[in-house]
């Protein structure tokens, strides 16, 4: 039955991204450095994924996992989280 049924195959990137220094940053304030999570995500994490085609699949703490189209729209993105300043460096 299955023999029967046309392939379809999709390319895609998976990218992970995280916060570097975030569980120190917790441990000397956990207000800031939850708050300092909260702008990474919203204001450089999300944005990116959304420009380059992507979607975030799911939230991991201090990071996430994100679906893009392609592998460029994925390395862009990633490297433009990278290059907007923040307290948190991203990975």
């Amino acid at each position: 039955m299955l023999d029967d049924m046309p392939s379809v195959r999709k390319l895609s990137a998976i990218m992970f991204v995280d916060a570097v220094g975030f569980s120190e940053a917790v441990a000397k304030d956990e207000r800031a450095g939850l708050q300092a999570m909260q702008s990474a995500r919203e204001d450089r994490i999300e944005p990116a994924v959304r420009r380059h085609s992507g979607t975030v699949l799911k939230w991991l703490g201090d990071g996430a996992m994100a679906l893009f189209p392609t592998v460029t729209a994925c390395l862009s993105a990633a490297c433009e989280m990278q290059s907007i300043e923040g307290e948190l460096a991203l990975r």
